[in-house]
């Protein structure tokens, strides 16, 4: 197929992702799985850690589709969020803004002239404790599933990607699973290393920062409000009205036209 692909690209803390508006039904026909395993390529396309399709939707603003460099789909991605919300405010949209997820609707706030984006992530659920070769995690589920190691055996980030890798590939998660490695500093941050599924290694993870926190903080490890410190810059989470709370700077990167052949 040969298509001119009108495209803009975004970063939070580094997770960076293109954007595709699709409201107007322009790209109808594009196989975004296809799509994005070619964009996403740093060699032959743009590079990226995916790729995010904007739609109609009757129940909010618009309806926000993930895709991985893979070309996997994913139900959520925080960091994705807060970039969505930023491009439907510069469009004149008021806050609260509601944006459609495949894993339900989110509400974000929007900073113009700072381009600060909170975003509700919603209530996380536990899902169980996974125990495998000295590796022991808490699975969390929020709106995709996290598998959130604590540094206790002091991996490498060698070390610590050999085991992502092998998870990925286990019988034990069929469809692969985004995983956090975390050290505790303080009461008021945590260090923590990301592999999603679909990408591999990435500087930043919005909900997985999501997920980590409240699972530092319904055990008691945490204040109500933490930085979490990324590869890509720091970010900050925190427990309002019974939701976790997802907060920091969004920025626009470029934008053009990518030629699909």
């Amino acid at each position: 197929m040969n298509k001119n692909i009108n495209f803009i690209k975004m970063t939070a803390q580094g997770n960076n992702y293109i954007y595709l508006d699709n409201r107007d039904f322009r790209y109808e026909e594009i196989d975004f799985s296809g799509l994005s395993k070619a964009i996403s390529c740093v060699r032959f396309g743009i590079g990226s850690d995916g790729l995010v399709v904007l739609e109609n939707d009757e129940d909010a603003v618009c309806l926000m589709r993930i895709f991985n460099s893979d070309g996997s789909q994913a139900k959520m991605c925080g960091n994705a969020l807060r970039c969505v919300a930023y491009l439907l405010a510069e469009e004149g949209h008021i806050n609260p803004i509601r944006i459609n997820t495949l894993s339900g609707i989110r509400i974000a706030e929007v900073d113009i002239k700072t381009k600060n984006v909170k975003v509700n992530m919603g209530l996380p659920k536990f899902i169980e404790q996974y125990e495998s070769d000295n590796i022991l995690g808490n699975i969390v589920d929020i709106g995709n599933q996290h598998l959130i190691i604590h540094n206790n055996i002091a991996l490498t980030r060698k070390e610590f990607l050999e085991i992502a890798e092998k998870l990925q590939a286990s019988s034990v998660f069929p469809d692969g699973i985004n995983i956090e490695l975390i050290d505790i500093l303080d009461r008021k941050r945590i260090q923590a290393i990301v592999y999603e599924r679909g990408s591999g290694l990435t500087y930043a993870c919005g909900s997985g920062a999501s997920a980590l926190f409240w699972d530092c903080y319904r055990n008691g490890l945490v204040d109500d409000s933490v930085i979490i410190k990324l590869d890509g810059g720091d970010i900050k989470v925190s427990w309002e009205n019974n939701n976790v709370i997802l907060e920091g700077e969004v920025k626009h990167i470029g934008s053009g036209t990518f030629y699909w052949r």
